[in-house]
């Protein structure tokens, strides 16, 4: 039985906040809203994050995403919850049959975002 090829680099460590994380780091919102903003960069998808939430209504979602449909998401960091304005603007886009949720840490480190922003790439639900 032969040792595996020594290949001369070091071993490839997973980013810290690869979906799928064994033991995912702590992440803030600025962080979890920046991998949100680079995956759709990635992935050829448009994305709209208010700069300035002073200078907007208040409680209009984080991003609004748009591929071969739109959707509009939240995000939390727990124990942080919807604010009555929040959940005003979910009621409007909801009863509007637009697709809204929120997506926390656990939904990074799950796939889960990845999985939502690939299906809008690719219209696959």
């Amino acid at each position: 039985m032969t040792a595996p090829a020594q290949t001369g680099r070091p071993a490839r460590k997973s980013p810290p906040y690869a979906p799928g994380a064994a033991f995912p780091a702590p992440m803030t919102h600025r962080q979890l809203q920046q991998n949100i903003v680079d995956l759709c960069g990635l992935f050829g998808l448009l994305e709209y994050h208010t700069f300035d939430s002073r200078k907007s209504p208040r409680g209009f979602p984080d991003h609004v995403i748009t591929g071969t449909r739109t959707i509009y998401r939240e995000v939390k960091i727990p124990p942080d919850t919807l604010k009555p304005n929040q959940e005003g603007w979910r009621d409007a886009l909801v009863a509007a049959g637009d697709d809204w949720g929120v997506w926390t840490p656990e939904d990074w480190h799950s796939g889960r975002i990845m999985y939502e922003l690939r299906a809008l790439r690719s219209g696959k639900r």
